[in-house]
């Protein structure tokens, strides 16, 4: 696979996540009524709290830039971004003065892309991604990560223990044990999942979505929250993701400039007929 386009397959993948939460038209969000503490909420208050307050609509559109540091270096590109909720996402990512250079198109079972630089089609399943991108992904993971909520039904482990940490409350896949989320041991586990809430707002501040036998993380905040008409969202994403293994870091700032929910979407899709057609990688 080509490395510039290999890179910003990845790129896209990794950002997926985080990708899809704000509306520059809309108003910010302000709380004045009384919360019950961190202290004072029971588990399934908690979990209530949070599900009540998820943006729930059937389709958008979204545009913004993402501005990527690692390793000393810095690149800034703009993107496109389409979603039919539970059935599909795609992507447009233009970082050459608004040419589009590479279009992906996510659905349950299938990965589509288009490198428009070297007229190239790849088409795979997840189990292509999750080799290059050394990560157990999965359409309904993404999806509930894109819109910055916790679906039970999409996710590969449950929430199921509940800590306070002032001023938030903090949401984990962790099976409780201590009394601070910290002094949990959770080297050994695949899979770990930590979500903060807001008392204030019950809305998700900060994730930390970890593979902790591998030494990856990736950690969101989110802040900037503002009304799109179908829900409460954060303009602003900062991604900071770590591999300690390999000793590699990088940052992701993302800022959305326009987004839309919509009654229906068109994804496009057509590929060249003079696109070479591969496999994403040789054997998955």
């Amino acid at each position: 696979m080509n490395k510039y386009f290999r890179n910003f397959f990845l790129l896209s993948v990794f950002v997926f996540p985080v990708l899809f939460n704000s509306c520059r038209t809309s108003k910010k969000v302000t709380t004045t009524a009384p919360h019950p503490s961190a202290a004072e909420m029971t588990f399934q208050q908690a979990m209530d709290s949070m599900l009540q307050n998820i943006p729930s609509f059937t389709a958008l559109t979204a545009k913004g830039d993402i501005e990527v540091n690692s390793s000393g270096n810095s690149v800034s590109f703009g993107f496109h971004l389409r979603m039919k909720r539970d059935t599909a996402i795609w992507l447009s990512v233009s970082p050459l003065l608004g040419i589009e250079a590479v279009r992906i198109l996510l659905t349950k079972d299938s990965v589509k892309a288009l490198d428009r630089l070297n007229n190239i089609y790849y088409s795979d399943g997840y189990n292509a991604v999750n080799i290059l991108a050394n990560a157990d992904l999965n359409f309904s993971l993404l999806q509930s990560l894109i819109m910055a909520g916790y679906f039970p039904a999409s996710n590969p482990d449950t929430l199921r223990s509940l800590y306070a940490e002032s001023p938030d409350y903090l949401l984990t896949t962790v099976e409780k044990k201590n009394k601070l989320r910290v002094e949990e041991d959770s080297v050994t586990l695949p899979f770990a999942w930590d979500i903060w809430v807001s008392p204030a707002d019950h809305r998700i501040h900060k994730m930390n979505i970890a593979e902790p036998v591998n030494k990856k993380t990736v950690r969101v905040d989110y802040s900037d929250f503002r009304d799109m008409g179908a829900g409460i969202i954060p303009f602003r994403q900062e991604v900071n993701m770590s591999d300690d293994a390999k000793q590699k870091t990088a940052q992701v700032i993302i800022s959305f400039t326009k987004m839309t929910p919509v009654p229906g979407v068109e994804l496009p899709f057509n590929i060249p007929s003079r696109f070479e057609q591969r496999r994403l990688v040789k054997n998955p």
